[in-house]
């Protein structure tokens, strides 16, 4: 089985980050602002089944068994800090990848910070996309913004992405919460105030989720606000991560180790 990782973290004393891509997206979708965040800290984004490399495997049904999938696949990876890091539906797969993770090996992640998305637990004032007609998902993924309006067009290329785009909406359409103990990882949380799936008035809802520290910041700009943004949200990410301590490294030097 591919693993989710293309690579994995080295030990040079950069801290990695873990990022969950939104709906859609693949591995490379965080690019600009992991090239923004080195070489102080390490962004590697998972490969989500049924895209990219892991094309031919059956994408998951559930947020919750997605979560399950990755820690069993990649969950001895990080023993060591780590911050996790998910936009829109990344961050409720960032979510449950914490509490899977705190369930399955007693650990959590130094930092978890989402961006774009309500509260877990509020996931019902989030608008409905996965199972609207055609005409009006085009439309609704046309307003989102980050589509080329080539894809949207074109009957060929929109067939080829509305699929992992119905799946991955259907992800948090059908999520339904379940009540966990807080999280002892600090969480900072961002949202835009024109951004329907993460809406400043439900960002502080976060905060429950932790009994350690919270941190809030709103963005100008739409959902992509994270991106679009990127020198700001690059600046985010660091002091989050110098908030973070930082274990003695080994001197000798060391490189990444690259997955076949």
């Amino acid at each position: 089985m591919t693993r989710a990782l293309r690579t994995r973290p080295g030990r040079t004393g950069a801290l990695p980050i873990l990022s969950m891509p939104y709906a859609g997206a693949g591995e490379g979708c965080f690019a600009n602002l992991a090239s923004k965040l080195a070489p102080a800290a390490e962004l590697v984004t998972v490969r989500l089944p049924g895209r990219g490399a892991r094309w031919g495997e059956t994408p998951a049904t559930d947020v919750r068994s997605l979560a399950a999938d990755l820690v069993a696949d990649i969950g001895d990876w990080f023993d060591e800090p780590y911050a996790l890091f998910g936009c829109s539906m990344g961050a409720l797969l960032a979510f449950e990848f914490a509490h899977t993770i705190r369930a399955c090996r007693g650990v959590e992640p130094a930092y978890l910070i989402v961006a774009g998305l309500q509260s877990p637990d509020r996931l019902e004032t989030v608008p409905r996309l996965a199972h609207l007609p055609d005409d009006e998902l085009r439309a609704a993924v046309g307003g989102i913004g980050r589509t080329d309006a080539a894809i949207l067009d074109d009957p060929e290329l929109w067939s080829i992405v509305s699929g992992p785009l119905r799946h991955d909406f259907a992800l948090v359409d059908d999520y339904e919460f379940v009540e966990r103990p807080p999280l002892s990882s600090p969480i900072a949380a961002y949202a835009s105030a024109s951004d329907a799936e993460g809406p400043v008035a439900g960002l502080d809802a976060w905060r429950q989720h932790t009994r350690g520290p919270f941190h809030m910041r709103t963005f100008p700009g739409g959902h992509f606000f994270f991106e679009d943004r990127g020198d700001e949200s690059a600046g985010e990410l660091a002091r989050c991560l110098d908030r973070i301590p930082r274990p003695a490294r080994p001197t000798e030097s060391s490189t990444w180790q690259t997955i076949t």
